[in-house]
């Protein structure tokens, strides 16, 4: 830091992840030159010499050379870039080389000489990883779109080896395929590919991107489950970049709706391929449309009954009759569920979020409810339906104690006058809001914005 005036000064540094987590750091320092030559304060030296200087150095002018060529970019080529997280990775390499510097300039002098060679092996072959990865260039040789909505691979074996995998026993297969291929109407697919160089310090790859934007019509589920098929011979060993379950080894995989980033399915080989054969791929709409057992077997005439209580009885007792069949009919249903592994973990993860709910664990809470979150998607859609209102449920609990938690820190803070801090937890409230019910909301937005958005200007 150079130029600073005497006197005391503060910094904060804010950070946001892509699920808006935050935190911060703040720290006070003075300054004073009582004591100094001159009106100027270092920090760190850029002449002080370290390990693999030069190389470091190079790879972080490289990377901002790349970066700057990178906005002149057409459309294409940045897609290309957002689509492979290359973009992305660029910047975490860019603060990384940053820390990698003051780390060896600075930082390691301050451990002890056994801990710093550790850290120091640990750091060079970090670095070494990174600067592999940073590229010079990137060029399109070719590049193909089409728009593909009708199934020509065998739709019956499709959702036999996907039940199969799933287990899910006692599914009516013609009955699924017959209602699978009135699905895909609700489907809409746009297909880019490109035939893409990538040179690289140490070597330039040759990779075939497919990028598939998929348009789905609103269901009565709120999440879909997507099968990208792929024949034999057109493409080996597919990257995926978007989650997935392997179905079936190079030929189908399983993606949920709700992990599909910006809509897009992607993949890539590192190999050139014929795009016309990508052509060939299928991206299928599945849904478990198992029809529901009902009532059959009786009748009753209601012709000559004129009693309009023993009417009035009779209906409360068919209710009656109808609720106790359809208890039983999920019971024997979750009974069935509980065969798949990942649907009994969830139900005792939800159990055990009960007895936590009760004892006000909320710690507990977050902890089971990701683990369910990371099973949800492995399950049966069915089951699925069947589990989102309770998991949406210990969402909005774990939802409304963030945010009571919050609040009570803000008025903390702001009782005690520490205007700073009140600050940094209001923005952290306006994040946590969102996540709230229309209730919750209201409540929240009585108690502080109104005065706040006036204290802070916002």
């Amino acid at each position: 830091m150079h130029q600073f005036d005497e006197g005391e000064y503060s910094w904060i540094v804010e950070c946001y992840d892509n699920s808006s987590n935050y935190n911060y750091k703040s720290r006070d320092f003075t300054v004073s030159f009582s004591n100094a030559p001159s009106n100027t304060i270092t920090l760190a030296s850029n002449n002080e010499s370290y390990e693999k200087k030069g190389e470091i150095e190079k790879a972080i002018s490289d990377l901002e050379e790349f970066l700057i060529k990178k906005e002149t970019y057409d459309s294409e080529k940045t897609e290309i870039l957002e689509n492979l997280g290359i973009s992305e990775d660029l910047k975490y390499y860019q603060k990384r080389l940053a820390q990698i510097k003051i780390d060896l300039s600075n930082n390691l002098k301050y451990l002890n000489e056994s801990l710093r060679e550790t850290r120091k092996k640990e750091i060079l072959e970090e670095f070494s990883e990174i600067k592999k990865k940073i590229p010079s260039e990137i060029s399109i040789i070719e590049k193909n779109e089409f728009v593909k909505n009708s199934i020509t691979n065998n739709l019956e074996e499709i959702i036999t080896e996907y039940i199969e995998y799933k287990k899910m026993d006692g599914r009516n297969i013609k009955g699924l395929v017959s209602s699978n291929y009135e699905s895909q109407k609700d489907i809409k697919v746009l297909t880019k590919t490109a035939k893409v160089e990538i040179e690289y310090p140490e070597e330039t790859k040759e990779i075939t991107l497919v990028a598939k934007e998929i348009s789905l019509n609103k269901s009565n589920s709120d999440v879909e489950t997507i099968l990208e098929i792929i024949p034999e011979g057109v493409i080996s060993n597919p990257v995926f970049l978007t989650k997935n379950e392997v179905i079936k080894e190079n030929r189908i995989y399983s993606f949920s709706s709700e992990n599909l980033e910006n809509k897009s399915l992607v993949y890539y080989t590192e190999e050139f391929i014929e795009l016309k054969k990508i052509e060939q791929t299928e991206t299928v709409l599945f849904r478990d449309t198992q029809q529901k057992p009902g009532i059959t077997g009786f009748f009753i005439y209601f012709e000559d009954i004129e009693n309009e209580h023993y009417l009035a009885a009779l209906i409360v007792f068919l209710v009656i009759i109808i609720c106790a069949i359809s208890v039983y009919i999920k019971k024997i249903k979750i009974k069935k569920w509980k065969k798949d592994e990942n649907v009994a973990k969830i139900f005792e993860l939800k159990k055990q979020i009960k007895k936590a709910l009760r004892n006000k664990e909320i710690e507990v809470i977050k902890e089971k409810y990701d683990k369910i979150k990371e099973l949800y998607p492995l399950i049966s859609e069915e089951c699925r339906k069947y589990l989102f209102k309770d998991i949406k449920k210990i969402k909005a609990a774990i939802n409304k104690k963030n945010i009571s938690d919050l609040l009570e820190e803000y008025f903390q803070a702001k009782n005690q006058k520490r205007i700073e801090d009140s600050r940094i937890i209001y923005q952290k409230i306006r994040q946590e809001y969102n996540n709230l019910s229309k209730r919750d909301k209201k409540r929240v937005y009585n108690k502080i914005f109104k005065q706040s958005e006036t204290d802070y200007k916002l």
